[in-house]
């Protein structure tokens, strides 16, 4: 299908997106509990101990405090990695993939490569926000897809961003209506879960009950939107010459 013939649909994607929901859920749910329980916890811990003065603390806890910091952004980089290949995989078995488990997923996601592309994506999308508000949310829209695209076209860092402007041109207004808003609705969704746990009382173990729910309810809603998305830009565009290079 030609470029200019090709064209996003809405319906499409959201029936998608409901259709991974449906049958996937336990495979959602699943990961998520495993991912965002234990990483809610380190969170909330190190957001308990950022609290503490600083300048106070003795040698022996000022690195404590460090080592939990270094430690929250390790795992909250592992998780995201490890739940992507998750709702990956959800989605290509509700688009008649092969069965997956959880113990599978885990074997078969390319942690390097993932890690890479996330780290690297965070990166062009706050050096577009230091252009401006504009620049910023043009960098978000034309890379947002390249994560998905590390694990279904097995392609490298560099060529996953530049597949993902590839497939996102053409389409960028209707990319940008879907993934914006949704990226700014699951963000406050999450907030409000925090702040009901956090009206139970203030302490770590509301913030890790709100750190967690808030996760677990927004995360697999807002991947799915995105690799849903990412296989129908791919359906419309053709598929690319997957890398087959090994693994990171």
């Amino acid at each position: 299908m030609s470029e200019t013939a090709a064209r996003l649909e809405f319906g499409v994607v959201a029936r998608g997106i409901a259709r991974t929901c449906r049958e996937q859920w336990r495979l959602l749910l699943a990961g998520g509990v495993i991912v965002f329980v234990p990483l809610g916890f380190v969170e909330a811990l190190d957001a308990t101990l950022q609290d503490r003065d600083l300048d106070r603390l003795d040698e022996l806890a000022f690195l404590g405090v460090m080592a939990v910091a270094f430690g929250h952004a390790a795992a909250a980089l592992l998780g995201e990695v490890f739940y992507s290949g998750v709702v990956a995989s959800g989605v290509s078995e509700a688009r008649g993939g092969g069965h997956h488990t959880l113990g599978g997923i885990a074997r078969s996601v390319p942690y390097g490569r993932l890690a890479i592309v996330d780290v690297a994506f965070a990166l062009i999308a706050g050096v577009g926000l230091l252009l401006g508000v504009l620049p910023g949310i043009v960098f978000f829209v034309w890379f947002v897809l390249a994560g998905p695209l590390v694990k279904i076209e097995r392609r490298r860092p560099v060529d996953a961003l530049r597949r993902s402007r590839e497939l996102v041109r053409g389409s960028f207004w209707r990319v940008l209506v879907l993934v914006v808003p949704l990226e700014l609705g699951t963000e406050a969704l999450a907030g409000l879960a925090a702040a009901a746990c956090h009206a139970l009382g203030d302490s770590l173990w509301t913030e890790w009950a709100g750190s967690a729910l808030g996760a677990i309810i927004t995360t697999p809603l807002w991947a799915a939107a995105i690799v849903v998305l990412t296989y129908e830009l791919i359906a419309l565009r053709g598929p690319g010459r997957p890398d087959d290079a090994p693994q990171a």
